[in-house]
C-alpha cells in the first residue's frame, strides 16, 4: 500500500525562486507534493486567500531564508 503524498508549502521571495524550485523538484522526486505560488495559484485568484489555504492544508512548510527574504513582509506573514 502506497503512503499518501505529503504536502510541503514553500515560502520564499521571487529572487530566490530558482533555489526554491530546485528544492521542490527534489522533494517531488521523493514522492512529496509541493505548493508554491507561481505554479499552483490559479490565475486571477486572490494571493492572500490562496496562500492562507495552502499553508492551512500543508503537512510541512519550508521557509527559504536569505538576505532578500528577511526584509519581506510577506514571508513574515506566512510564518
Amino acid at each position: 500500500m502506497d503512503s499518501p503524498r505529503r504536502l510541503v508549502f514553500l515560502s520564499y521571495v521571487e529572487e530566490d525562486g530558482e533555489v526554491a524550485h530546485a528544492i521542490a523538484d527534489g522533494l517531488e522526486s521523493q514522492n512529496y507534493s509541493t505548493w508554491y505560488y507561481e505554479r499552483d495559484c490559479p490565475t486571477g485568484a486572490d494571493y492572500f486567500e490562496e496562500t492562507y489555504k495552502a499553508i492551512s492544508d500543508c503537512d510541512a512548510m519550508i521557509v527559504l531564508i536569505s538576505p532578500r527574504s528577511v526584509a519581506s513582509d510577506q514571508i513574515t506573514r506566512e510564518i
